[in-house]
């Protein structure tokens, strides 16, 4: 069914481009991460359509009448579906999962580009989504590698954990962090020679950004290793090392999210709606981030 197909995984990484003509009685989707429509391009789904006009059928009529027409009672819609979507975790189930530097910063991009013509007898609908979510409490050793990812050029964090540390790599142990940089960007552009006609027309941008990060660093514990209970081995770091915090030295952490998010529609062609449902568009970028660090059994 539409709906099935619609809700199916695209490949984020999809891209595709339309130069030519389709045309249809019948319902007409497209759907992956980038959608280009050129300019030049037709799409159309219409209840009678000529083929004499479009194709050379020599003396085969293809199962249509004798003025290679099609006619039907009513055509289907034109959809256009671009769709990108991130969903990382450090659970699979019960377990715990490490998750890899590179889902942890993504760059989402969805987007529907109209610079030809879209006709149909019912509806066209275009939408482009984008989804990106993120849990994770995963506590991470500040080494210097980490933290010119984690910090980058942000002044105030590298002047505070050179402070803490002291400069010196043997006091990074004392430092934890968890990071994510998520972007999404979203867009629906109908060119300057981009048209739509249509008995309605449904236009939508939706981007949506959840993030979850939380580091709890343990209490003090001054156990020797071969002392410790295996529940008590689970505190691990992002490298596997057990995390102590057993120590005079202050222990810090610090919470870092990057995030980017966008929903943009842009309309310069033509758009005409015959029907009563008319025009409808919307766009929509929603953000839901929860921070929480815990140093030393207080929350920072």
């Amino acid at each position: 069914t539409l709906d099935a197909i619609k809700n199916a995984p695209y490949n984020n990484a999809g891209k595709l481009t339309v130069d030519g003509h389709i045309n249809t009685t019948e319902a007409i989707l497209l759907g992956s991460g980038i959608i280009n429509i050129g300019s030049g391009a037709k799409l159309q789904s219409v209840k009678q359509i000529d083929f004499s006009s479009l194709v050379s059928t020599s003396s085969h009529s293809a199962g249509l009448g004798g003025d290679l027409t099609a006619t039907v009672t009513e055509s289907g819609d034109i959809v256009l579906s671009a769709k990108t979507e991130s969903k990382v975790s450090d659970k699979d189930g019960d377990k715990a999962r490490r998750i890899r530097w590179g889902e942890r910063s993504t760059d989402l991009t969805a987007a529907v580009t109209v610079d030809g013509s879209l006709v149909s007898d019912s509806s066209v609908k275009i939408s482009a989504e984008s989804t990106s979510s993120i849990e994770d409490s995963t506590p991470m050793t500040l080494t210097d590698t980490i933290k010119g990812i984690v910090l980058g050029e942000n002044e105030m964090l590298n002047k505070l954990t050179d402070k803490l540390a002291d400069k010196e790599a043997a006091a990074n142990k004392y430092l934890y962090v968890n990071y994510s940089g998520k972007s999404n960007k979203t867009s629906v552009k109908i060119g300057d020679t981009g048209s739509i006609t249509a008995k309605s027309v449904d236009i939508a941008a939706k981007s949506d950004v959840k993030i979850k990060q939380s580091i709890a660093v343990p209490k003090a514990d001054m156990k020797k290793e071969a002392d410790k209970t295996s529940e008590e081995k689970k505190n691990t770091d992002s490298s596997g090392s057990t995390v102590n915090s057993g120590s005079s030295m202050p222990v810090v952490a610090v919470g870092v999210t990057r995030i980017y998010n966008n929903a943009d529609i842009d309309v310069k062609g033509a758009i005409d709606a015959t029907g009563s449902d008319g025009i409808k568009i919307a766009a929509k970028a929603t953000t839901d981030a929860s921070l929480e660090v815990t140093a030393g059994g207080s929350s920072a």
